[in-house]
């Protein structure tokens, strides 16, 4: 999965990723909380098991320039 945040300058996004089949039980399968990687179009990408998913949620929960969040693209693939 990828996530992209606003990438303008050199600010940092912290965020979480659940899964879910049915959009009620949630599963986090991605936590990038204590992200410091500055944003960039070249995204951050998390990694999990294969499961059967329907539904993904983004969960941004920090930005380190402001209190507003940029959500730009979200991208999902399957192996």
């Amino acid at each position: 999965m990828v996530v992209v945040g606003y990438y303008a300058d050199r600010r940092t996004y912290g965020f979480t990723v659940e899964a879910s089949l049915d959009g009620e039980a949630w599963e986090r399968v991605a936590d990038r909380r204590d992200n410091e990687e500055p944003s960039t179009a070249r995204e951050y990408t998390c990694s999990f098991r294969p499961r059967p998913v329907r539904y993904l949620r983004v969960t941004q929960t920090h930005n380190s320039a402001n209190t507003g969040r940029h959500l730009v693209e979200v991208m999902a693939f399957r192996e």
